[in-house]
């Protein structure tokens, strides 16, 4: 190189990188009603990072399926929601209680995955139910999303009998961010 006659410059220029156009988010709605019509809770809830998370392992492998993400739970537990939640706080057992394994499907377009289906409290008592979650086996698995009484407009405390059934229905939608 030759220096003679002439300064070299080095500019360097720290930018910000500009958002992608037309980036996805996630989010949910859930609706539960008692057999008899009586609404219990409608209203969103909070789509969590490990559940993300999960959605972004399984878009990597090569034999990985989403379709887990199937199974509702049900908890005692009103604490507020937090992003970083990997579990319900205080799911209910006892008896023969089971997770709701709900239908999967389209929901109202091809961008919304529908849970549906009837759970039934077979814990062998009352229970106030005061959270909900999707997790992704019948016991334990990953949490994707949650919402509790103790979110900022979250559903109220709802005593389900022993026996007594409830309705429910949770989409998920993918959408412009």
């Amino acid at each position: 190189m030759d220096a003679v006659g002439t300064q070299d410059r080095l500019a360097v220029r720290a930018r910000r990188r500009a958002a992608p156009v037309g980036g996805i988010r996630l989010r949910g709605h859930l609706r539960v009603r008692r057999l008899s019509g009586e609404v219990l809770y409608d209203g969103p809830n909070m789509v969590v990072y490990a559940g993300l998370e999960k959605i972004v392992d399984e878009l990597q492998s090569q034999t990985g399926t989403i379709d887990d993400f199937r199974y509702v739970g049900f908890g005692t537990n009103g604490d507020a929601t937090t992003a970083g939640m990997t579990a319900l706080q205080a799911e209910i057992t006892g008896g023969s209680y089971a997770r709701l394994v709900a239908t999967q499907g389209e929901g109202d377009n091809a961008r919304e995955y529908r849970l549906t289906g009837t759970w039934t409290n077979n814990s062998g008592s009352q229970q106030t139910v005061q959270e909900y979650g999707i997790l992704s086996a019948p016991s334990g698995g990953t949490m994707l999303a949650r919402v509790s009484t103790g979110d900022s407009g979250g559903p109220s405390s709802k005593t389900v009998d022993n026996g007594e059934s409830i309705q429910i229905t949770w989409d998920l939608q993918l959408a412009d961010a």
